[in-house]
């Protein structure tokens, strides 16, 4: 099986990755029989690091200036952005494929799946609903007033259904490993 690997995030105009893609990309040279890197934005294009798509990058950027004009809540913003970048990513997946991601990619994932691929998520954060409940205990305990993409449910109700359909959670500390066990 071949291995995709995928980020929500990306390389910013400084050629700098951002996020995870500052995890993967140098172990991408460790897995030589990978299709590639989707990625959600980047000033450089090569063999393994691919910008998921030009029409992808110009939704995402719309997404942002729609949310500066209305004010948009950020969770509403950022489940946009997370479910159009699942969309595209879905149309790279059309075997079975060892799909490693550092992204919420519910529809990309089940699609795998359903071709009997296996769904490895690599958590930077301990999980959504871990940090909501924090953040919600915050709120109450300091009659805090704020809006966050931790506390957006619709967003939160997303990144349940990518969770339902991952064969393996890979986390890089103990506490986030916990917050998976929710």
């Amino acid at each position: 099986m071949k291995i995709i690997f995928a980020s929500f995030q990306g390389i910013n105009k400084k050629n700098v990755p951002e996020g995870m893609t500052r995890l993967v990309i140098p172990i991408l040279k460790y897995f030589p029989d990978n299709d590639g890197y989707y990625i959600s934005y980047s000033s450089v294009n090569n063999e393994k690091v691919k910008v998921l798509s030009p029409f992808h990058i110009f939704i995402r950027k719309m997404i942002g200036r729609i949310s500066q004009i209305f004010k948009l809540h950020y969770g509403v913003t950022r489940l946009y952005q997370e479910f159009m970048y699942d969309f595209f990513l879905s149309f790279r997946i059309k075997k079975a494929t060892i799909l490693f991601s550092t992204a919420y990619i519910p529809k990309t994932a089940l699609k795998n799946k359903k071709f009997g691929g296996i769904n490895i998520f690599l958590a930077g954060n301990p999980y959504d609903r871990h940090i909501n409940n924090i953040l919600v205990s915050e709120k109450n305990k300091f009659n805090l007033n704020f809006e966050d993409a931790y506390t957006y449910e619709k967003r939160l109700l997303f990144l349940d259904n990518f969770l339902d359909v991952q064969d393996y959670i890979i986390t890089q500390t103990s506490i986030t490993y916990e917050s998976f066990l929710i």
